[in-house]
C-alpha cells in the first residue's frame, strides 16, 4: 500500500489511476469504506460493456443488467444520477446503443472526480 501512495502522490490524475488496475483497485477499497464502490462498480460495467460491444439480444441483457444493479429505483447498488437521466436511460431499454449509460458514466465519474478521489489523495498525502 505505501508503494502505492507514493505513486498517487505523482499522479495525482482520477484518469491515471482509473486507468491501473492496481490504482483501481486501491480507489475501490478507499470507496468501500466511504460506502460509494457502486459509484466505481458502475463505471467499471459501462466500460467493460462497451469493450465487449455486444448487439443485439446480448446488448438488451446486458444492459437492462446494468439498469436493474444500479439504476432502478430499488437497485442494490443505486447510482446517484437525477430521476430525468434514469428516465431517459429507461425509456431506451427495448433499443439501447452502446452509448445509453454515457451520460450517467460522466455524471458519476464527476461525482468520484470531485468528491471521492479528492479524500482519496488527501490521504494517500
Amino acid at each position: 500500500k505505501q508503494w502505492y501512495q507514493r505513486r498517487v502522490r505523482g499522479q495525482e490524475s482520477i484518469e491515471n489511476v482509473l486507468s491501473d488496475p492496481k490504482g483501481r483497485a486501491f480507489f475501490h477499497k478507499f470507496l468501500q469504506n466511504e460506502y460509494a464502490s457502486e459509484n466505481l462498480d458502475f463505471w467499471n460495467s459501462v466500460k467493460e460493456l462497451k469493450k465487449n460491444n455486444p448487439s443485439g439480444e446480448r446488448l438488451k441483457k446486458d444492459v437492462r443488467q446494468i439498469h436493474e444493479q444500479y439504476l432502478r429505483d430499488s437497485a442494490e447498488n443505486l447510482i446517484n444520477v437525477n430521476n430525468r437521466l434514469k428516465g431517459a436511460i429507461k425509456d431506451c431499454l427495448d433499443d439501447p446503443g452502446l452509448e445509453i449509460f454515457d451520460e450517467a458514466q460522466r455524471v458519476v465519474y464527476g461525482l468520484m472526480k470531485e468528491g471521492a478521489y479528492q479524500r482519496f489523495i488527501e490521504e494517500s498525502h
